[in-house]
């Protein structure tokens, strides 16, 4: 049997100071290939897709999917904002929109698009 237990956090992280200037934000610098699951299974758990012609075809995706995959991102890759760590999703979803989304450009430029299918752009340049 596979053992699932995981080695102690050590990843490297990005300290991302939003363009207000009304927070810091402290970040993961990547996701690993079993958070982007976790990530890509919040949107498409309950869904099928069909292939047909060679092009694939799925069930439309209601907007809450796309929130809960939105909220499990924000909750895999921000580790803190102003030093805290505490309610880190909740603080990132009441902030003002446009803080909001910068927090969401930061990490999908560390990150990349998490559709396989957008692979080629890649993580962008991660200096902030």
């Amino acid at each position: 049997m596979a053992d699932n237990t995981q080695a102690p956090e050590t990843r490297a992280t990005v300290e991302y100071k939003l363009k207000s200037g009304n927070h810091t934000v402290t970040l993961k610098e990547y996701l690993t290939g079993r958070e982007k699951r976790a990530v890509k299974n919040a949107l498409w758990t309950g869904k099928s897709m069909k292939i047909k012609d060679g092009k694939g075809e799925s069930d439309p995706v209601p907007m809450e999917d796309i929130d809960a995959s939105t909220n499990k991102t924000i909750e895999l890759m921000v580790v803190a904002i102003d030093g805290k760590s505490e309610n880190i999703l909740d603080r990132v979803l009441d902030m003002r929109d446009r803080d909001y989304d910068d927090i969401l450009e930061k990490i999908e430029e560390l990150t990349g698009p998490i559709d396989d299918s957008k692979k080629e752009a890649g993580p962008k340049n991660t200096q902030s």
